[in-house]
């Protein structure tokens, strides 16, 4: 998702329009220059609340290189005991206090704040019953359309929030969700890697890609996939929601499908760069179903949702 907020879709639609009499060229630079504005703006307004990142640094691998954290072992196999193990002490556990949440409508019975990709499976998501298990990477504030919150409320599930943003997952911390937290980002690799991270507090934070400089940026833990399912010793995922600014499909090539079972995706496809064509054809080579593509009106999110294909589902979406 693309955390703009709403007072900037004004911008946005208005540098859409044709009526605004405006080159490509031009439409293209006073965007360019509003994302920067907007970036700026949230980078003064969290610079001198910043949360410490992770703090990994207390674990090494022992034997081979003395004194190496396992965090920087490039040859460490996702499954490797020592780094399971330091992403369970990572982990933080349900709150057991009552949920704290900004928005009173919010707080209603089955109220889903998600943008509407969950909207759209609904029916398939309640068909699994009241036992699930979630995992949201992106999580942010743990609020703010968080595609997860009515699964946690509603239908009692259980679940992991991953949020690489220090300053988002304290925010997230704060909201005493009933689900396991973790503050580190999804590895590309699979390894574990430490890499530079443009916070924002959530609004559009992400991974610095190779060439590109952010001021002040913090370094995050990434850890792959599969070393955090052991971590939570689950390998059984009924809904995975996966919105991590672009990086969507090199984590999904990380994942041994033949050892993990995710019954349902919904992944950002907007920025991946291969296109939401090459996600199709990934998934579907990994025995998953394209179900539907959900594109917010204002530019909110753009997602593929996706099936495995040993589930039947009717007519009303309820798997059978």
């Amino acid at each position: 998702m693309l955390f703009l907020r709403p007072s900037d879709y004004f911008s946005r639609n208005f540098l859409r329009s044709p009526a605004a009499g405006v080159s490509s060229f031009f439409r293209i630079l006073i965007l360019t220059e509003l994302i920067a504005i907007s970036l700026f703006l949230a980078r003064l307004a969290i610079v001198n609340q910043t949360p410490p990142a992770c703090d990994c640094s207390s674990f090494t691998k022992q034997g081979g290189d003395k004194n190496v954290s396992i965090w920087d072992k490039t040859n460490v196999s996702m499954d490797d005991p020592e780094l399971v193990s330091a992403v369970r002490q990572m982990l933080i556990p349900p709150s057991i206090s009552k949920t704290k949440l900004k928005e009173r409508e919010y707080m209603k019975a089955g109220f889903n704040p998600s943008a509407g990709q969950v909207q759209l499976i609904e029916n398939i998501l309640i068909s699994f019953g009241k036992d699930g298990f979630f995992i949201e990477c992106g999580a942010n504030d743990g609020e703010w359309y968080s595609n997860t919150l009515w699964l946690e409320r509603t239908l009692n599930w259980k679940g992991l929030l991953i949020e690489a943003d220090p300053v988002a997952f304290r925010k997230l911390k704060g909201k005493n969700r009933n689900a396991w937290t973790l503050n580190m980002c999804l590895a590309s690799t699979k390894s574990p890697k430490r890499l530079p991270f443009f916070q924002t507090g959530g609004v559009m934070g992400g991974l610095i890609k190779p060439k590109h400089h952010f001021p002040d940026p913090v370094q995050v833990q990434c850890v792959p996939f599969y070393t955090i399912l052991l971590a939570v010793d689950r390998t059984v995922i009924d809904f995975f929601s996966l919105d991590i600014e672009g990086t969507e499909l090199d984590v999904l090539r990380t994942i041994p499908f033949d050892k993990v079972f995710i019954k349902v995706l919904a992944i950002e496809h907007i920025l991946i760069k291969e296109g939401k064509e090459a996600l199709r054809k990934f998934m579907e080579s990994h025995g998953y179903r394209f179900f539907t593509q959900f594109v917010h009106p204002r530019g909110l999110a753009g997602d593929s949702i996706f099936i495995h294909s040993s589930l039947i589902y009717n007519e009303t979406s309820k798997v059978t």
